[in-house]
């Protein structure tokens, strides 16, 4: 997966004792609050389109649920910090971004295995919007998004590999290209 390539090539010491021993490790805060926004996302989006519409309350309190269900591995500070944060970023996204929004689409899209150049490849896709046979593809992010710009890059001589998101974005166009015959591009 993206995901384990990425923390390989961060540390491969660290790779190997999450990935391959799998010792537990405690939840960053801002991992917790990532797939707490993550859930709230794919809520609305599975709620429109089993005509379910969740209410801005519903919304909000689906990832503060999963907020307060890890406080344990957060200080209190934290969990208030980041239900506040939560609440402003789910406001923007409920009431500007969504209604404007294409709402064809399927979540979590789960990609087992592909073979890119002999290689096994798999993913997971958070959202997938249609426009008849063309897809766009989603991956939520909930960090800074200046941060995120310096991830976009693409290999340079100091960054040889890309950045974090950089290769997400081609390993998934390379996933996606590798899909079953469909009429998706």
């Amino acid at each position: 997966s993206v995901s384990s390539m990425n923390k390989y090539l961060e540390c491969p010491v660290s790779f190997y004792f999450e990935n391959i021993v799998r010792v537990p490790f405690v939840a960053a805060p801002a991992l917790i609050f990532g797939n707490a926004v993550h859930l709230a996302m794919k809520s609305l989006y599975d709620g429109y389109r089993l005509k379910k519409p969740l209410e801005f309350s519903e919304f909000y309190e689906i990832m503060s649920r999963y907020v307060i269900r890890n406080r344990s591995q957060m200080g209190e500070a934290e969990v208030q910090r980041r239900l506040q944060l939560g609440k402003n970023v789910l406001t923007k996204a409920y009431f500007d971004y969504f209604p404007l929004s294409n709402k064809i689409t399927l979540t979590e899209y789960k990609v087992k295995r592909v073979y890119v150049s002999g290689v096994p490849v798999k993913g997971d896709f958070d959202k997938l919007e249609f426009d008849g046979p063309l897809v766009t593809i989603t991956d939520y992010k909930t960090g800074n998004a200046k941060e995120a710009i310096k991830h976009l890059s693409p290999p340079t001589e100091k960054e040889p590999y890309g950045g974090t998101h950089w290769r997400q974005a081609v390993t998934y166009k390379l996933i996606f290209d590798k899909l079953p015959a469909n009429e998706w591009r």
